[in-house]
């Protein structure tokens, strides 16, 4: 294979094609494989955008947020208290604390 279908992995061509496909590596052929999508617990409920933000960094193990506060990034906020009223620790504490230092130069020395 070239160019752009030499660097897709395997999965993702057959994702594009169809459920069942036709894998061909160069050393083995698999006709009719059935690949599955990985599925999320959340997968089928409705999120706002601010909410994926938030499932997608704690899916990613982020276990800090840091934040300057302005209008248009409230709602994320509203999304993170949500998230750690919901996923307590043991100990009481957030499982993703949000951190917003008191002026932009703070928030440059943390982001450092």
């Amino acid at each position: 294979m070239t160019g752009a279908a030499a660097r897709t992995p395997i999965a993702s061509l057959c994702y594009k094609s169809a459920p069942f496909c036709r894998i061909s590596t160069g050393l083995k052929t698999v006709v009719n494989a059935k690949l599955e999508a990985p599925s999320h617990p959340l997968a089928g409920t409705t999120l706002t955008g601010a909410d994926i933000i938030v499932q997608v960094l704690a899916d990613e193990g982020v276990e800090v947020v840091f934040g300057y506060s302005g209008g248009a990034i409230l709602p994320t906020y509203d999304a993170v208290f949500r998230y750690n009223a919901e996923h307590r620790e043991a100990t009481g504490s957030d499982r993703m604390p949000l951190i917003v230092p008191a002026n932009e130069q703070g928030a440059g020395f943390m982001a450092a």
